[in-house]
């Protein structure tokens, strides 16, 4: 704000005190009016022609004066002939403001300060609108999703977060899209793929190829902080951000902040920044109680890949509402609030049954409550929008182990370790179950796969299949 007044104030300086060329001062405003009305002296008129015709500045605010008194004649006219409808009977309070406005229009004192001020305003607006737009840092760059005719089909707002063009947003503004261009400091940049998509947190890294291009300052999300939130059509509106909740997502097995913010206007943002210009926040999104939104260390983390993905490869984006159920499940659970987490994140995995977290989150707080049997029945469906996800097959597993069932369990983390060998949760537990089911060489065998891994965990099975085998 106070680089905006300083700004403003020299504008002011330099409308009054701008030299002329010839080295003598410019034609005040008001005798420019007075010129242009015919009010001057021949040698006043002579003067103000002999001065334009050297000082370009004095011309053009010769030529803009013209203009402005223009519209205000128009006005003066329009308003005269709506008071003329006015009855007009002599002593009347109606006629004497009648009056009183006449004559302020018909003071040349009036039309030239009130043009003046005209003329202050808009140099006021061009100041306002360059310093509107200087606060949002070079790397948060517009968006525009294609078609494979090349027709714009969405818009979104990224982050610039590498030098060789890797760029962050919501996934729901690419998905569905050919490619895409970024324009990034006036230049635009085509891109067609994506190295990285996070479908929970809908983000997604897309790929451009830049060089030197500028990136983001990712910054911690500290509460009580003043931000700024920077919308698709690069509008900025002040916020607050009030508190910032850790959130452990199950897959990846990872803590996230989530951040509450309040923000002054309502709008489809996409970033929020701090007074710094470093990221606090991407992808917020209205909520209950303001907005939602997540911290930077949720775009951090995201590990780019050397392969890129064809945008057609985005699929099970999230929509806003969605997105904003799961956020609020998640804060609920942050916050102890079950009851509140169960009826948000049931509505997100409904509107969107590709969020394999939130499904997974759902069926823990069935498990927790004691409903085994939904917990293992949203574990399979998760497991059969993707079999290799690991964490549903290794929590199916133990719900089949707590409810007996104990050769599907097994068979469950089998399969699991097919996919990831080296997961300890599912050795320990399927050599127990080898252990209980008798089969000691089994047992042994995966205590031999423990002890590189978890040596106190191998040792504690070893022990135990020594005592079992000492009794047979």
């Amino acid at each position: 704000m106070e680089d905006f007044e300083k700004e403003l104030k020299q504008a002011f300086l330099k409308e009054s005190q701008h030299p002329a060329a010839g080295g003598t001062e410019c034609i005040p405003l008001n005798t420019l009016g007075m010129y242009i009305d015919n009010k001057l002296s021949g040698e006043e008129v002579a003067r103000v022609r002999q001065h334009t015709g050297s000082c370009a500045h004095c011309m053009k605010r010769l030529i803009d004066l013209r203009d402005t008194l223009s519209i205000v004649r128009q006005a003066e006219q329009g308003l005269e002939m709506d008071l003329e409808k006015i009855n007009k009977q002599e002593g009347s309070v109606v006629f004497r403001v009648y009056e009183w406005i006449k004559a302020l229009f018909q003071s040349r004192t009036f039309v030239y300060a009130f043009s003046s001020a005209i003329l202050l305003i808009a140099i006021a607006s061009l100041l306002y609108s360059h310093g509107s737009r200087s606060v949002i840092p070079d790397y948060v760059v517009k968006l525009s999703a294609l078609d494979s005719n090349g027709k714009v089909i969405k818009t979104g707002v990224g982050v610039v977060a590498s030098p060789d063009g890797i760029i962050y947003t919501k996934a729901a503004d690419v998905a569905g899209a050919s490619s895409f261009d970024a324009d990034i400091q006036n230049k635009i940049y085509r891109g067609k793929g994506f190295v990285y998509l996070n479908k929970a947190n809908d983000l997604v890294a897309l790929k451009v190829n830049g060089k030197d291009l500028p990136y983001a300052a990712f910054s911690s999300s500290k509460p009580d902080q003043k931000v700024i939130a920077i919308s698709k059509s690069f509008n900025t509106s002040e916020g607050y951000l009030k508190t910032v909740k850790v959130v452990k997502i199950t897959s990846p097995n990872k803590e996230l902040d989530l951040l509450e913010i309040t923000i002054s206007k309502p709008g489809d943002y996409g970033v929020v920044i701090n007074n710094s210009g470093g990221i606090v926040g991407m992808s917020p999104m209205l909520a209950d109680n303001g907005y939602l939104a997540w911290g930077s260390d949720a775009v951090k983390s995201i590990p780019p890949t050397a392969t890129v993905m064809p945008l057609s490869d985005i699929t099970g984006t999230s929509s806003a509402d969605a997105t904003r159920y799961y956020m609020q499940g998640m804060l609920a659970i942050s916050n102890n609030n079950t009851e509140s987490a169960i009826g948000n994140l049931e509505q997100s995995f409904a509107l969107n049954p590709y969020n394999e977290n939130a499904g997974l989150e759902l069926a823990d707080l069935y498990y927790n409550k004691g409903q085994e049997d939904r917990a293992i029945a949203l574990y399979k469906k998760i497991i059969e929008i993707n079999p290799k996800n690991t964490d549903a097959l290794y929590s199916l597993g133990v719900g089949y182990e707590d409810t007996g069932k104990y050769d599907l369990a097994m068979e469950t983390y089998q399969q699991g370790l097919s996919i990831k060998p080296d997961d300890i949760d599912m050795l320990d537990n399927l050599g127990m179950l080898y252990l209980i089911k008798g089969d000691y060489q089994k047992a042994q065998q995966i205590a031999d796969r423990l002890k590189p891994l978890k040596p106190a965990l191998s040792k504690e099975l070893e022990i135990l299949i020594q005592r079992m085998t000492k009794k047979h």
